[in-house]
């Protein structure tokens, strides 16, 4: 499967974490996904304090995850 990793590089926009994709995966399941971003973008400066990287299927195909990327990306 094919997920994407968003990271919250563009700060804060009325009280919503505002983010952008940090690069495409593939992985077996979203859950081994989400812990590979997690080890990845640990070092980067913005994470933790501006919102946790985040993980969606590509195409995003549940409406969970096009709720969150109209919400966060804009």
């Amino acid at each position: 499967m094919t997920f994407r990793i968003f990271t919250n590089d563009r700060g804060e926009q009325r009280g919503v974490f505002m983010y952008s994709c940090y690069r495409e995966i593939q992985s077996s399941d979203v859950a081994h996904a989400q812990g590979y971003a997690d080890r990845v973008c640990s070092g980067l400066a913005y994470r933790g304090e501006h919102g946790p990287v985040k993980v969606i299927e590509w195409p995003p195909t549940l409406q969970e995850s096009k709720d969150w990327l109209a919400k966060h990306v804009g």
